[in-house]
């Protein structure tokens, strides 16, 4: 049964990360299919300051782009923030990467320009994205990359109250300063965005470690392996790009996103020009890829009004330890009581059809004694 947050319709989890879990949902006013991420604080870590990122929610929702997911709305359920996000049919960009198979480079320098494209949007709108990794961008068939999860990091510049204590993002692609605690910017989201192409294209992630603390500071004290050693068949160029979208130092990263994009244009055309990123994804998965919004809207058509709200017996989450707590706990003991009440019902109809079936028995026996009994007085002397 789905279970409902807000108004909303949760349907079935798609996915987890650092600031919390992504499910996909159905908006029973609009009819439409969402994405809903419900908000966790990282373990360990003090409370985010939730009312700087419902501010910060409101700018994202004045973003749109053709490669950035919507944002719809920002709420509270019970205490608990989520956030209601734009369904993106299509695949992520990590479905693609396999150590086996090198990502085709143009392909992805293609998505990496759009990508680049909408984070530049976004910088005008001073917002930061804070958590570019492969998850966190989509390959819609028809519509190329999509990045997701604005609307839950900082502001650029500015930041919030939290921000300066709590550090989001991957720990294979967080850049340097932010693990250093200073300013995030443009540049921050730069070094992410390398990162990500980094491990596309080599298949293994810049740095590695027993931890994440041991992979997130790998990155102030060693380099990543050039990447032409692991992909020799890319020109000089394109480790120069990275290399300095990777650059520790945010200042000899490039100064602005349109600064990126040229370089990443001439990349490309060195390379013998664009491809079409929307072709291969669907050549890769096919046209029938990601989620169905027919799908949402048959299971939820009968289940809008008697589906119970989400209830947390703590008020609210806190660490990520409680999440099962709040949805994917309550999901599984919700199927767990019904299958138990349904095994009750079972047996208590089982046990009412048998004693029925002794009722009406007993009701017959007693009839037909009833009717003996004259007959033998008749026929006494």
């Amino acid at each position: 049964m789905p279970v409902r947050v807000g108004e909303f319709l949760l349907m079935r989890h798609l996915g987890r990360g650092g600031m919390g879990s992504v499910y996909g949902a159905w908006d029973p006013m609009l009819h439409r299919a969402v994405a809903i991420k419900v908000m966790l604080s990282p373990e360990g870590q003090p409370m985010p300051d939730w009312a700087s990122l419902e501010s910060e929610a409101r700018s994202a929702a004045q973003l749109n782009h053709p490669h950035v997911a919507q944002v719809y709305n920002f709420g509270y359920h019970r205490q608990q923030p989520y956030l209601v996000m734009e369904l993106v049919r299509g695949h992520q960009l990590d479905e693609f990467m396999t150590p086996d198979e090198p990502m085709d480079a143009r392909f992805l320098f293609g998505l990496a320009l759009q990508v680049v494209d909408g984070l530049s949007q976004a910088s005008e709108r001073n917002l930061l994205h804070s958590d570019i990794k492969p998850e966190n961008i989509m390959i819609a068939p028809k519509g190329g990359a999509k990045l997701v999860d604005f609307g839950l990091s900082g502001a650029a510049g500015t930041g919030s109250a939290a921000a300066g204590k709590i550090v989001w993002g991957s720990p294979y692609y967080v850049a340097p300063e932010r693990l250093q605690r200073k300013p995030a910017s443009i540049r921050s989201d730069m070094y992410s965005l390398g990162a990500t192409m980094y491990h596309a294209l080599t298949g293994k992630t810049p740095f590695t470690g027993d931890n994440p603390k041991d992979v997130m500071m790998a990155r102030l004290s060693t380099k990543p392996e050039p990447l032409r050693s692991l992909r020799p068949d890319l020109p000089p160029e394109a480790e120069a790009l990275i290399s300095r979208m990777m650059a520790v130092e945010p200042g000899l990263r490039h100064p602005t996103y349109g600064s990126l994009a040229a370089d990443l244009r001439r990349l490309i055309d060195i390379m013998g020009g664009p491809v079409d990123v929307s072709d291969f994804a669907v050549r890769r998965f096919g046209g029938g890829a990601g989620t169905s919004t027919a799908r949402f809207r048959a299971i939820s058509r009968n289940a809008a009004r008697r589906t119970p709200a989400v209830r947390n017996p703590t008020g609210d989450l806190r660490t990520q330890s409680t999440r099962a707590v709040l949805v994917t706990g309550e999901l599984t003991t919700r199927k767990s009581i019904g299958r138990i009440v349904g095994v009750v019902l079972a047996v208590m109809a089982l046990g009412g059809a048998i004693a029925f079936a002794v009722w009406v028995m007993k009701q017959r026996s007693e009839l037909a004694a009833a009717a003996e009994v004259p007959a033998k007085t008749a026929v006494a002397p």
